[in-house]
Order: C-alpha cells, then sequence, then structure tokens
C-alpha cells in the first residue's frame, strides 16, 4: 500500500509542478504519503461503535473532488475577527483536472461552501426583511433558471483552499484582489487537494 501511494503521490506532484508551475518540497510530498498511508489504514479498521454518551458515532471520509469535465467548480470561504470587526471573504476556481481555471466563458459551474446558513438561504430563500435579504434576491435574479448553476454544502476539509485565502483576506490592505497565479499561502492545501487527501469526520 505504501509504495502505491508514494507513487502516486509522487506523480501528482510532478503534474503540478509541470502544469502549473507550482514547486513542492520532499517534506511535504513525504508528508502527504504518511496522512494517506495513516488515513487507509484507520480507515480500515472503521466499525460502528457507542461513544462515551452512548450515541452511535459513524466516521467519514472527507475529500475534495474534481468537478465533472467540461465544468468548474468555486470553492467559497468568509472568515472574521470579531474583536475589531474584521472581515473577509475568498474563493478559488478549478477545472476537472483540479488546476486554477484560467479561461473564461465557463457555462457550468459548481459552487461550494461549507456554511450551512449560507448555502440553507440560497437553496430556499428568506424574507426580504432578512439583513441578507436583497443579496439572497439578486443572486437569485442572476442565476435565474439556468439549470448548469449549482450550489451545494460541503465539509470545512473540502474547502480548505477558499478557507486559507479567506483567513489571508483579513490582512490585505486592499478591497479586492485577484491572484492569476496560486499565492504561498495555499500551496498545501492546494496540493492536499490535487492529491484527493482522505480526511476522516466524525
Amino acid at each position: 500500500m505504501v509504495f502505491g501511494v508514494a507513487l502516486d503521490n509522487i506523480w501528482r506532484a510532478r503534474n503540478v509542478l509541470v502544469f502549473e508551475r507550482i514547486g513542492t518540497t520532499a517534506a511535504v510530498v513525504k508528508r502527504q504519503i504518511l496522512n494517506v498511508v495513516k488515513d487507509l489504514r484507520l480507515a480500515a479498521s472503521l466499525h460502528v461503535s457507542p461513544n462515551s454518551h452512548g450515541k452511535i458515532t459513524r466516521t467519514v471520509s472527507v475529500n475534495w473532488s474534481h468537478p465533472p469535465e467540461g465544468w468548474i467548480k468555486i470553492n467559497s470561504d468568509g472568515s472574521c475577527i470579531q474583536t475589531d470587526h474584521r472581515a473577509a471573504c475568498g474563493g478559488v476556481i478549478r477545472d476537472h483536472e483540479g488546476r486554477i481555471a484560467r479561461a473564461k466563458g465557463y457555462s457550468k459551474i459548481l459552487l461550494e461552501s461549507d456554511s450551512e446558513v449560507a448555502i440553507g438561504l440560497l437553496n430556499k430563500g428568506c424574507h426580504p426583511t432578512h439583513p441578507c435579504g436583497s443579496l439572497v434576491k439578486e443572486i437569485a435574479h442572476l442565476v435565474g433558471q439556468d439549470h448548469n448553476f449549482h450550489w451545494r454544502h460541503v465539509f470545512r476539509e473540502s474547502n480548505s483552499v477558499a478557507d486559507a485565502f479567506a483567513k489571508n483576506g483579513l490582512s490585505m490592505i486592499d478591497n479586492y484582489r485577484l491572484f492569476e497565479t496560486l499565492p504561498t499561502f495555499c500551496i498545501v492545501p492546494f496540493m492536499f487537494d490535487f492529491c484527493n487527501t482522505l480526511y476522516l469526520r466524525s
């Protein structure tokens, strides 16, 4: 198992370097290999059992997934620091190969967020007097009846790249910034997503 996982991760790291021009270190690849092996071994030994409160707990594997060919996936997230009233949001757009989507004109879009509240508002709508009422209405108007635009809730483990962008935004002076290349602060979570890293969640 270790040999196969190692080959897979080395090959994926090589592809990121060749096609995305994003280098990494042997230490990062080694850590990635060990994490995947650890997760696979743990997943193989999992079983359903009661927790300390007598309730049944189940552990599921979570990972970022590639969109279908011809689609792009937008992962978005927000971050805030209540003590000094700062907030920021960020996102990343990727194609079916897991690479940064730089081309324009995509008509098939999948949006993911780990905010159940935000996705719930988009799915169910809200009263016009709701603080987000006007924004939800505008989004619904923009999307209209386009059946090639979908959104869904995902666990935070599947949204780590967007989370990195949002947290970095808290320290930005600019109100808005578009990155043409992948910034260094999110290379590691991007690599983990690209390699389909599995996270275990109870």
